[in-house]
């Protein structure tokens, strides 16, 4: 929810990613926005200058207390939370990972991607591979029903935009992912 002065109050039913926020508030005060911002304005869908449209979206667990169960994968050891962090007082006495685990929690982490039918999400697996789960968001909101093996067509342009960004930090537009429209 935003209120911007001077528009007419509007609901953007497409997905807004937390990290566009700051690039929009900062294009909104005319604010040049930072080259190590990762997000992109959506201030000109707020202005109607532009028609809203839905964005790729792409994340990532954060340190994995839970590791999730995948059925078929085996997930990388991670050590116990007491074990892989300390308390730090040089970060005002919060829990802090030791340096030591922060390539284990990297190679640990799930990643996903999401469009406006579907989720692809990575598994690591601790023979070092990734396993990749595809679902339907539209008809299976919850994720529960793996289509990955169902729908290779889909499968394929998906997981190859979701390596890119986990390889290579570059980002893939629904266009470019699926450039006849998204099945």
């Amino acid at each position: 929810v935003m209120h911007v002065p001077g528009t007419a109050p509007r609901v953007i039913p497409q997905t807004v990613r937390l990290i566009d926020v700051i690039p929009t508030l900062a294009d909104l005060l005319g604010v040049e926005p930072s080259p190590s911002w990762e997000g992109r304005s959506f201030a000109s869908w707020l202005r109607g200058a532009e028609p809203p449209r839905h964005r790729a979206f792409y994340g990532e667990t954060g340190f994995p207390f839970i590791q999730f169960k995948v059925k078929g994968v085996e997930r990388p050891y991670l050590p116990p939370m007491d074990e892989c962090t300390a308390i730090d007082p040089d970060y005002n006495y919060q829990f802090v990972l030791k340096k030591e685990y922060l390539p284990r929690l990297i190679e640990a982490k799930q990643r996903c991607l999401r469009t406006r039918c579907w989720k692809l999400v990575c598994t690591p697996t601790a023979q070092g591979t990734r396993h990749f789960g595809l679902f339907h968001i539209t008809s299976d909101p919850h994720g529960e029903a793996d289509v990955a093996q169902a729908r290779p067509e889909v499968l394929a342009p998906l997981q190859a935009a979701l390596e890119r960004w986990m390889d290579h930090q570059t980002e893939s537009s629904i266009e470019e992912i699926f450039p006849a429209g998204e099945p």
